[in-house]
C-alpha cells in the first residue's frame, strides 16, 4: 500500500486511516516491511464459477494480509513472459530513482484515504483487544527529574505549555499501547474550582514502552493558567466515531500546578 521506506508515506498510514483496526494491521506491516523491498505475485484460479485469489494456499485470501497490510492489485498477466517487467530489476540504476521513490520499492503512494464496502469484515478495534488505559501522574516537559530518553523537538516553548502524562503500563505491551495512542482521542482540560477551564491536546509524541505522552496548551490558554493553584485532569474525548470504545481513565487526584511566573 505504501513504501514502508519512506517516512512521509508511513506517517499516513497513521493520520490519514481513520480504520481502527485496519491502521492497527498496515502499521504493524509497515513496520515489518522498513528497510526491505516488498512485493508480491499470486495466482487467480477459477473456483465455483468465480476467478478467485489464490494467495500461497489460501484460496480467497483477503487483500488485506498481516504480512504484506494491503496487496494493493497493479499488474495481470497469464504468464510472467507475458509481464512485460523485465527491467524491474534495475529499478536501483533508474537516473530517476531517487527523485520518483523514496525508498528502494519501485512505486510511490500519492494519495490515502479509507473507504468500506458493504461485506466490509474488518473489525473496527485495536487487535489487542486494548480499551482503556490510566493516567496516574503529571509532569512539566521541563521538569529537571524527567527521563532523558523522553525528548523531543517542541514550538512555541516561550508561550505555551508542554507537561507529561504518565500512564499506568502493568501487563500492556508497548506496541499494543502506541497503537492505542495514535487511536484514542486525545483532548483534555485541566480544572480548578474558581478557575477557566485550560484545554489541553495530545501531540503526536506517544513512549508506549515507557507509558508517556506529551499534551500541549495553546499559548492563549496557557497565559490564562493561574500560577500555584492545582489543575485537575480530565479527558473530553469524543465517545463517538471510528475510535468511541476507546478511552483514558483519569483517577481523581491527578493534578499539575503551575509554578510562579
Amino acid at each position: 500500500m505504501v513504501d514502508a521506506n519512506d517516512s512521509r508515506e508511513v506517517q499516513w498510514l497513521r493520520t490519514r486511516i481513520t480504520h481502527v483496526g485496519l491502521r492497527a494491521k498496515l502499521r504493524k506491516a509497515a513496520e515489518q516491511q522498513s528497510g526491505s523491498w516488498t512485493s508480491h505475485t499470486f495466482n487467480e484460479v477459477f473456483v465455483g464459477g468465480r476467478w478467485r485469489r489464490l494467495n500461497y494456499t489460501e484460496l480467497g485470501q483477503n487483500v488485506l494480509d498481516d504480512g504484506l497490510g494491503l496487496m494493493v492489485h497493479v499488474h495481470t498477466f497469464n504468464d510472467h513472459s507475458e509481464a512485460g517487467l523485465i527491467g524491474w530489476g534495475n529499478r536501483h540504476s533508474h537516473p530517476q530513482h531517487a527523485a520518483l521513490f523514496g525508498g528502494p520499492n519501485p512505486y510511490s503512494c500519492v494519495s490515502l484515504s479509507d473507504r468500506f464496502g458493504p461485506q466490509t469484515k474488518v473489525p473496527n478495534e485495536l487487535p489487542s483487544g486494548l480499551r482503556a488505559l490510566t493516567i496516574e501522574r503529571l509532569a512539566w516537559y521541563d521538569d529537571p527529574k524527567r527521563p532523558p530518553e523522553l525528548t523531543t523537538t517542541l514550538w512555541d516553548t516561550e508561550s505555551a505549555g508542554y507537561f507529561f502524562a504518565h500512564f499506568d503500563t502493568n501487563g500492556v505491551d508497548g506496541g499494543d499501547a502506541l497503537e492505542f495512542g495514535y487511536a484514542v482521542d486525545q483532548r483534555f482540560t485541566l480544572r480548578a474550582r474558581g478557575h477557566d477551564d485550560v484545554h489541553a491536546q495530545g501531540v503526536p509524541k506517544f513512549w508506549g514502552d515507557r507509558g508517556a505522552f506529551i499534551l500541549r496548551i495553546e499559548p492563549a490558554d496557557f497565559a490564562r493558567m493561574e500560577p500555584r493553584i492545582e489543575y485537575e485532569l480530565a479527558w473530553i474525548g469524543d465517545r463517538v466515531g471510528a475510535s468511541a470504545d476507546l478511552r483514558w481513565e483519569v483517577p481523581p487526584g491527578v493534578r499539575i500546578t503551575r509554578p510562579k511566573r
